[in-house]
């Protein structure tokens, strides 16, 4: 049984909905992105929290009722999602957080080619062929690639990638393997995606997977969110700490909470607080921030080693610096140096081969308690780990 009402534009001057057995992209009307809402009060009328989830499914998709697809015959799956939420006691002294406070990763590395992609991916290029489309067009610094064109394989729909020429090798080559087209470009995402529009005025039946071009990857990364809250047993964390490139998945973590709340299925009825972390070689969000603006100015010369977070300008910036007001969160920033650091240490004190960008929002703790961001009245904090060092490159290691 399907529970989609519609698309609804984000833009609340706007206020358009869409038809969601229709291919779209963006509002017809402003251009803004759109959610997919669902008949929360008919859930809530039928389901209680304990029948929602299909717990015979060890996926993502055991919670269909709040996911987009409408015939399960449809659904791309590999078996991601339900990633582990790994208590760090470890590094807990590290960051002089108090006995009673818990320092958790959702360690996203363990998702079918080792990042949060995979649930983006799975949950669209299902959507995209319940709506018959046969190739899809996307840019991207590297893992949403590969795991676009890993599910591309299993679905046989055609992926073409536009990635910048230094993307990781392992990005750039598990692309090729899964049989996507991929294109190297002499520049930064945002150069990709400008090559992604002619592709698109060359190849009109293709559709554009861009974040947040399209209503359906924030779905899919909306399940990290609905797995935190069932693993800590229908409660939500205090704090959520999310490295922020694109920033869907902080969008579609906030979406399942605010859905959880609506649908009175949340013990401790408080929205957390968000901390979107960046580095200091791209940080848009953070200068928008502190200008008190409600949306980023394009950030030149972007450079950083966490190339998911290299992303100049990201086209949900107007919702990232919303969301991080609402919750009474913050924006830190942490030097490249600090992303180094964390990403040996994590392995050594607790086991965990991050990402870098996974490593950015570890290391950003310390400050963001320092700041108090991140109180002692605190007492779950959640670090999202969006994937595995083995993705990155590592010259660092070598004399």
């Amino acid at each position: 049984m399907s529970f989609i009402k519609y698309l609804e534009c984000t833009n609340t001057k706007c206020n358009n909905t869409e038809d969601i057995h229709k291919i779209q992209n963006q509002c017809t009307k402003c251009s803004y992105p759109l959610f997919v809402r669902y008949h929360l009060d008919k859930i809530r009328s039928n389901y209680t929290k304990g029948t929602a989830i299909d717990f015979k499914l060890n996926s993502l998709w055991r919670y269909k009722l709040l996911l987009p697809v409408i015939d399960d015959k449809f659904i791309v799956t590999l078996g991601e999602g339900m990633t582990p939420l790994i208590a760090c006691t470890n590094l807990h002294g590290n960051f002089q957080l108090h006995a009673e406070q818990k320092l958790w990763v959702k360690d996203e590395s363990q998702n079918p080619t080792s990042t949060f992609k995979c649930r983006g991916s799975s949950v669209a290029m299902s959507k995209v062929k319940e709506l018959g489309i046969e190739s899809i067009v996307i840019p991207t610094n590297g893992n949403a690639g590969s795991a676009w064109a890993c599910y591309g394989a299993k679905s046989q729909t055609q992926v073409n990638i536009y990635t910048p020429k230094d993307a990781t090798f392992m990005a750039k080559q598990e692309s090729i393997l899964f049989g996507a087209q991929v294109v190297l470009v002499d520049g930064l995402i945002s150069d990709c995606s400008k090559m992604v529009q002619k592709h698109l005025e060359l190849n009109p039946k293709c559709f554009d997977v861009s974040t947040l071009r399209e209503p359906y990857r924030l779905e899919g990364k909306k399940t990290m969110g609905l797995e935190i809250w069932e693993q800590m047993n229908g409660c939500l964390p205090n704090v959520i700490v999310y490295p922020t490139g694109g920033g869907v998945g902080l969008i579609g973590i906030y979406k399942a909470f605010q859905e959880l709340l609506e649908l009175g299925w949340v013990d401790s009825c408080k929205m957390p607080k968000f901390i979107s972390v960046q580095s200091e070689g791209c940080c848009p969000l953070i200068e928008a921030y502190e200008r008190g603006d409600s949306k980023c100015t394009f950030f030149n010369g972007a450079s950083t080693i966490a190339t998911g977070m290299r992303v100049p300008r990201s086209l949900g910036d107007f919702l990232l610096l919303d969301i991080i007001r609402q919750t009474n969160g913050a924006f830190i920033t942490v030097t490249e140096q600090e992303i180094i650091e964390m990403h040996s240490l994590a392995p050594k004190k607790e086991g965990l081969f991050m990402c870098y960008e996974g490593a950015s929002a570890l290391a950003a703790i310390q400050k963001a308690k320092s700041l108090g961001h991140i109180q002692d009245s605190d007492k779950d904090i959640v670090v999202i780990n969006t994937g595995s060092g083995l993705k990155n490159k590592l010259e660092y290691l070598i004399d």
